[in-house]
């Protein structure tokens, strides 16, 4: 199973109805996609390695953030 930058990382299927007194489900792509997810949780440990010292400015940190996470998708589509 691959797994796609921009999918949510909580898909969320809400009903419909059909006109004719069907219900049908369609999945809803609201919220943080994953890349934003995996980048979100590399910026926490960012963050508390630079308030020990060992990070340079926050742009560089963001630009690692979502280096990391793309790597981690292109790794986990291996």
């Amino acid at each position: 199973m691959k797994t796609e930058p921009n999918e949510p990382i909580t898909p969320v299927a809400s009903p419909n109805h059909d006109g004719n007194g069907g219900v049908f489900y369609r999945s809803d792509y609201n919220g943080l996609t994953k890349r934003e997810h995996f980048a979100g949780l590399a910026m926490q440990g960012l963050i508390a390695n630079a308030i020990s010292g060992h990070l340079g400015n926050s742009s560089e940190g963001v630009t690692l953030a979502i280096q990391w996470a793309d790597d981690l998708i292109a790794e986990l589509n291996r």
